[in-house]
Order: structure tokens, then sequence, then C-alpha cells
């Protein structure tokens, strides 16, 4: 939650303010309060990313989220488990789709898991399942968690793509994806 609120910091004055105005003081406290490696309650993140929705168009929204994932996958703790993936499986996204429950949980706790089944040579449809209520109230959390999976694509130079969110299933406490990639045009 510390990497998305400097991420919203880092965005333009106007912005960065109407966002921080979205969001309640106790909240901003609570994160600011927050140790590396405190649980926050899912409400907050909730929270943080409904105004980021209320002030971001849908395209901003989506590049604020995986280049915020993306800020995230070149911290230090993140850092050594994405050259690890890369020294095993490679530059290859559908191997990252089979790391990220364990990389879920270094981030959320209580807060569902992932599954993912290959679709194709260059797609993985990833289901993210038993989330708690508040992350499926409405679509702005699962939107956001879909963009920043995107940043997992990033990593590879040598392709685009990214991740669509599919659908929520608001009784089942599920969320769909689909994770796309391709080699960059060369020349």
């Amino acid at each position: 939650m510390k990497g998305h609120l400097a991420s919203v910091d880092a965005l333009a004055a106007p912005a960065a303010q109407a966002i921080h105005a979205h969001v309640s003081p106790g909240t901003l406290r609570t994160i600011a309060d927050a140790s590396g490696i405190d649980w926050l309650p899912i409400e907050v993140s909730v929270e943080l990313r409904r105004a980021v929705n209320a002030v971001l168009p849908a395209p901003e929204f989506d590049a604020f989220f995986r280049g915020s994932f993306g800020k995230a996958l070149q911290t230090p703790v993140f850092r050594a488990i994405v050259e690890s993936t890369i020294a095993i499986f490679g530059m290859d996204p559908a191997s990252w789709t089979r790391l990220m429950p364990t990389g879920w949980a270094l981030l959320f706790r209580n807060c569902g898991a992932w599954k993912a089944d290959r679709l194709t040579g260059t797609s993985a449809k990833l289901t993210l399942h038993d989330l708690p209520p508040a992350c499926v109230e409405d679509d702005i959390w699962a939107r956001s968690i879909g963009a920043s999976t995107g940043a997992i694509v990033d990593l590879d130079p040598s392709r685009h793509g990214g991740v669509r969110f599919v659908e929520l299933d608001r009784p089942a406490g599920r969320a769909v994806y689909e994770m796309w990639w391709e080699p960059k045009p060369t020349g």
C-alpha cells in the first residue's frame, strides 16, 4: 500500500491531490503508520483503489496500477523472486502464472487464491477465487488487480501483452482474467 500511495504522490499535483481527497484521513494514516511487514485490512486497499478510479480515466487507471506493480517488482524482496523465477523458468509468461499463488501470498493475506489454466501458447486464463466481500462489492478492486498483473508480462522485454479483466462473479467471490502475450514486432 505504501508503494501504491507513493505512485499516487508521483502523479501530477491535481490528480494526486484529488486522489488523496477521496481517501479518508484514517486510511492515509493507517498506510503511513504501517511498517513494511504489517498486514493491512483489505478495506484499505479497496478504498485507495476506488479513489484512484474516481480520479483517473480507465486507460490511466490501468496504466497506474500496472506501473505501480512494475515498480514493486523492482524492490529487493520481489527482485529476488523475479531473478530466481527467470533463472528457473526463463522469461515465458506462462511459467510465471504457476508462481502467482506464491507471489499473491506475499501481497495479500486471507484474500483469495489464484488458479491459472493455459489456453494457448500465448494466453492463460487466470481466476482469483475465494475473495472476501470487500473485494467484490464492485469491480474496481478486481480491475486494478488485473491491470497490476499485466506488469508480469513487462518483465520480458521481447514481448508485449497484458491482462484483460473478463468478469466478476460477486456471489462466488471470483474474478476471471485472461493474460496474453506475443513477441514484439522487430524492426
